[in-house]
């Protein structure tokens, strides 16, 4: 009996350590996602879309965060990732237990027919210490999925049959990385790029263009704006490059990248700068023009509007509870609560053990 207390409440402490990491780091943690013309956002807590359709991205059309379409749930979202035949659903997985891999459950939400479904029954069964917070990548030739997961594991997930496996060819552990997928590229050997590679940083995101190029941007380094904001690798020639960037809109970090056709498009995160108590929380989305190669083009896609009549909650946590607040005063939070779930553990323990 007390390992299954002790189990119930290390899974808590973990999952609270990842919502700590994402406090302290100044960011509500949104992941976006492109599909059926419409841009996706998933929190910790939220989960709406911007819709797109009939609105060409070379125009300079600005949305107001009152046409942001809150959408209904009932789960704890955390890094879904999207597939099915038409690559149009988002499937989320949960776990009961750490280190129960046969504890995980499924749920798909269908952007065409906006319906959840509950309870996904598939085959296979993730890896043994599969945890569904860490991002997945995923090609969209096969419907297949991918997430690197702890012990050198990949997760593999065919969205389409519904069978899951794992693979262990992984040659190391990595920290602070992407994933990125080129499904066309299958190398003989391992290529080192030429020219200037990108400073080690942090709290980037990169995203791989239709034509080959993987554009590194934004992040920190020593606590600092990574610079230069902007870093393409061309996979085709293996060569690094830092394109012009036109309105520049400032550094940003922990913020979220996608690609819709010929643009980035960032959202969120927080606004670096020189020092680190003046950082806050970016509430805009913002659109790239990456279709010359050379020189990149920044403009403004949609805004939010505290002041806006707004059909549906605001995807930012009110100024009380705000991620966005100073480090102190993350800090304390986390060290109260952290501290109350140890004191929970050891009443635990003590009470099944010692009585």
């Amino acid at each position: 009996m007390f390992y299954l207390y002790f189990y119930f409440i290390i899974t808590l402490l973990f999952n609270y350590i990842h919502l700590v990491q994402c406090l302290l780091s100044g960011t509500s943690s949104y992941k976006s996602y492109y599909a059926n013309t419409k841009l996706y956002y998933a929190g910790s807590n939220d989960f709406f879309y911007i819709d797109l359709t009939n609105l060409p991205l070379n125009e300079n059309t600005v949305i107001d965060s009152s046409k942001w379409i809150q959408l209904n749930y009932s789960i704890i979202l955390i890094r879904p990732f999207l597939g099915g035949k038409a690559n149009d659903k988002f499937f989320f997985s949960s776990f009961a237990f750490v280190g129960n891999s046969n504890e995980v459950f499924l749920e798909t939400f269908d952007t065409t027919l906006n319906k959840w479904d509950k309870d996904i029954n598939f085959t296979g069964k993730p890896s043994k210490y599969f945890e569904s917070f860490d991002d997945w990548v995923s090609d969209k030739n096969t419907g297949k999925v991918y997430s690197l997961q702890q012990g050198d594991v990949i997760d593999i997930f065919d969205t389409v049959n519904l069978v899951w496996t794992n693979s262990s060819l992984v040659p190391q552990v990595y920290q602070d990385y992407t994933r990125l997928l080129r499904p066309t590229y299958d190398p003989p050997q391992v290529i080192l790029p030429n020219g200037q590679a990108p400073s080690i940083r942090s709290g980037y995101t990169a995203v791989l263009t239709s034509d080959g190029r993987i554009i590194i941007y934004g992040g920190m380094s020593n606590n600092l704006a990574a610079t230069p904001s902007i870093v393409v690798l061309n996979t085709s020639t293996y060569e690094w490059s830092t394109p012009t960037e036109a309105n520049p809109i400032g550094p940003l970090a922990s913020h979220t990248s996608t690609i819709v056709d010929n643009y980035m498009v960032t959202s969120f995160g927080i606004i670096v700068t020189k020092k680190n108590l003046d950082r806050g929380p970016n509430k805009n989305v913002y659109k790239l023009d990456i279709s010359n190669p050379s020189t990149y083009k920044w403009s403004i896609l949609s805004t939010f509007n505290d002041n806006s009549t707004k059909p549906s909650k605001s995807p930012f946590p009110s100024p009380s509870t705000s991620p966005h607040t100073s480090p102190s005063n993350n800090l304390t939070t986390a060290i109260g609560v952290t501290t109350s779930i140890l004191l929970i553990v050891h009443f635990i323990f003590w009470w099944v053990v010692i009585i």
